[in-house]
């Protein structure tokens, strides 16, 4: 409640500033440079109420109706399919509007609705979700959208969409939460699965550190040199690791070390004639520097039917 107070606060301070000036603010970036250096005006109630109409097709999930308040071009085929897809996937949307507020850039024939809104969502598939939005609507001479962007605030309360949760025990009794990272750790296993399987122990020695700890889910571990992978593969004659998921998260507000964990398959092919197949999670640590520097595996037999 304490930052939907002060936004109102914000938006009404820009308003006596307008009503004073009749334009305040400036643009410093835009894709359009005849826009950079302006000011913002007042746009028009107009502007609002296609805003606010087209919100309550939206609220009503009558897509025919919601984009009818959009342009041929920006509601194009592309357009048209990705709205579709997301009015099906709906059961039910509410967006409750806290505050719309025109402006228009100086000297342009264009406007622009800003709104915060509350939306809550409920899904055919049974989740929930609630969230703050602000949301910035461009309009043409016709009162037709042109453009659409949304930026979303995800609260607690929120059933899914988070970007942290679960929970850690530490050490020393205190506990965090998790939340994922993206510092490359999913196209780094992807580029170590294509070299594993074509069994270039050269190239997978790449991915890792110069020393990496290593242990099992029967409570063996081991440290090993990175050029251990330039050998590893001379009694396979062949091997097929199969990657399920990849899921690469950190502990919150801590530096950006990572664990990737990863559940997959794997068929291998000894030149003795053996084969062997399991099913394993594994979960690598992904260093500072971007190596890993330690891995953990869990891992049992797939058993013939």
């Amino acid at each position: 409640m304490k930052k939907k107070i002060i936004i109102a606060f914000l938006l009404l301070t820009s308003v006596l500033t307008f009503a004073q000036t009749n334009k305040a603010g400036k643009i410093y970036v835009s894709d359009n440079k005849n826009e950079i250096g302006k000011a913002y005006t007042l746009g028009s109630d107009k502007s609002v109420n296609i805003v606010l109409d087209g919100l309550k097709a939206y609220n009503s999930l009558n897509l025919k109706s919601y984009l009818s308040y959009g342009s041929k071009e920006f509601y194009n085929e592309k357009g048209v399919a990705f709205q579709k897809k997301w009015f099906d996937s709906l059961s039910k949307v509410e967006e409750k509007p806290m505050i719309a507020f025109p402006l228009r850039i100086e000297g342009s024939k264009e406007e622009l609705v800003f709104m915060i809104a509350e939306e809550n969502r409920v899904f055919k598939n049974g989740s929930k979700q609630k969230l703050f939005v602000f949301e910035i609507n461009k309009l043409n001479q016709e009162g037709k959208i042109t453009d659409f962007n949304q930026f979303q605030y995800i609260p607690e309360s929120s059933e899914f969409g988070k970007t942290t949760g679960g929970r850690i025990y530490v050490a020393n009794g205190d506990t965090t939460t998790f939340t994922f990272t993206n510092r490359g750790e999913v196209e780094l296993v992807e580029k170590f699965k294509a070299a594993y399987n074509k069994m270039d122990g050269k190239a997978c020695s790449e991915f890792f550190a110069d020393s990496i700890n290593i242990s099992n889910e029967k409570g063996e571990a081991m440290r090993i040199s990175k050029n251990t992978w330039l050998n590893y593969f001379d009694n396979i004659q062949s091997i097929n690791w199969k990657v399920g998921s990849i899921l690469p998260t950190k502990y919150t507000d801590t530096d950006p070390a990572s664990g990737i964990t990863i559940r997959s398959r794997t068929k291998a092919v000894l030149k003795d004639g053996t084969v062997k197949e399991t099913s394993e999670v594994v979960s690598f640590s992904y260093s500072l520097e971007g190596k890993i520097n330690g891995i953990s595996i869990w891992s049992k037999p797939i058993l013939k039917k």
